[in-house]
């Protein structure tokens, strides 16, 4: 959900190229769930719940994301105006290449939770994806340093072996339904019924769970949920009257269904549950275009396995 918010951070401004050889040595940590290493800056540990790194006394944190698509698509279809709109102020960017692989490192300034923060974003990639590592310290901290030369130890492995939902820190059952896993993306897991990124079957169902990076000053109750689904990226109608409570393995939370227009002409649908914990919260959104009632009902069903490892 937080990826629109790494890839603003791109200017079509372009300078010289720098090269860059890596290797994986004794001091690069593996990210979890990844094909990526990198060497951590000192007191930063494994986040708990993002891939990546983090130190939890500065509020510094290093965060991987990885997107099915070219990554000239991905600069492609970024301008300074997307910039703008984020209220970021880009610093400098720069065009290099990892390992052969082409991208740019950018520099930004961005205030967030009433405080101003310093970002790196290295975005490197080929014909069919993109690997984005996003740095970020409160800029009074001076950090910089130690998280651009972090971030520039990455090192990619193509060949490794690995399990896309090692570092999840939660599980569901979509085992006998029509969903296959088919990515995951900034801490969330996607399903569609082709296992593909976006869906090319007919049916262009799709299932996303996922996990707050932190909950900070807001109070999680009712009022979040319906928000946070009048915010999600598609247009919806909420009926706040349909809003249901439920617990789900012993988390509590509110179950959602929304539609495009009020009057539910239009099949396009939008389901979420919501639930809490202490510090975090867990959102899990069934998209549908079709087979309201069926899926509505499938939906429900999956995310009733919803538990924490």
């Amino acid at each position: 959900m937080k990826i629109l918010i790494l890839l603003i951070l791109l200017s079509s401004q372009l300078f010289a190229i720098e090269l860059f050889q890596t290797k994986h040595t004794e001091s690069h940590v593996w990210i979890s769930g990844s094909k990526i290493s990198l060497v951590p800056p000192k007191d930063f540990t494994p986040a708990q719940n993002f891939s990546g790194f983090e130190n939890r006394s500065t509020f510094a944190s290093i965060m991987l994301n990885e997107i099915p698509t070219s990554v000239d698509n991905i600069v492609g279809n970024l301008t300074p105006e997307a910039l703008l709109k984020q209220d970021v102020k880009l610093i400098k960017i720069d065009t290099l290449k990892i390992n052969g692989y082409k991208g740019v490192l950018v520099e930004g300034r961005q205030t967030a939770y009433g405080k101003d923060f310093t970002k790196y974003i290295l975005i490197f990639g080929d014909d069919s994806k993109t690997i984005m590592i996003n740095g970020a310290h409160q800029t009074q901290l001076n950090q910089s340093d130690e998280i651009k030369k972090s971030i520039l130890s990455v090192y990619y492995d193509s060949d490794r072996i690995i399990d896309p939902l090692e570092g999840i820190k939660f599980s569901i059952d979509v085992s006998n339904t029509k969903f296959k896993f088919a990515n995951t993306m900034s801490g969330t897991v996607i399903y569609t019924v082709d296992g593909q990124v976006p869906p090319q079957s007919e049916d262009k169902s799709m299932l996303m769970v996922s996990n707050s990076i932190g909950s900070g000053d807001m109070e999680l109750n009712k009022g979040f949920a319906i928000e946070r689904m009048k915010n999600l990226p598609v247009k919806t109608f909420v009926n706040e009257n349909e809003v249901i409570e439920v617990e789900i393995n012993g988390l509590k939370g509110y179950e959602l269904i929304s539609y495009q227009d009020p009057e539910k002409n239009i099949n396009d649908f939008t389901y979420m549950i919501m639930l809490f914990d202490e510090t975090n919260y867990y959102m899990i959104i069934g998209i549908a275009i079709d087979d309201v009632d069926t899926n509505h009902e499938l939906y429900k069903s999956i995310a009733r396995t919803f538990k924490l490892k």
